[in-house]
């Protein structure tokens, strides 16, 4: 069943996307934006597991990326342990815990 407003009509996605980039108001609990959510809780949850470990650089622009929903390619692996930190210098950093983020949206 599709989103309703308060009045009965039917929510649009696309433009409560839109409204939702521009800084309008927009229907927060449709099905899509509950889902993205949860999903964002999931990996920042992960992300807060794993980073108070000795993890590698990699690891965490991994469990970063997945947050953000950034699915592009990491570099591939260099040689070095060393080498390989050396690659996501630019990077973003974040030293968590990440206490509050709702969708990973507009993160980078």
């Amino acid at each position: 069943m599709a989103s309703r407003t308060p009045d009965g009509q039917p929510i649009d996605p696309v433009e409560n996307r839109r409204r939702m980039a521009a800084g309008e108001l927009y229907y927060s609990f449709t099905p899509e934006l509950i889902a993205d959510r949860q999903k964002c809780q999931v990996a920042r949850d992960k992300y807060n597991e794993v980073s108070k470990e000795k993890v590698s650089r990699r690891e965490l622009v991994q469990l970063l990326n997945e947050l953000a929903g950034d699915l592009s390619p990491l570099p591939l692996v260099a040689a070095t342990a060393e080498n390989d930190d050396a690659l996501f210098e630019e990077y973003p950093w974040i030293d968590g815990p990440i206490t509050k983020m709702d969708y990973g949206y507009n993160v980078k």
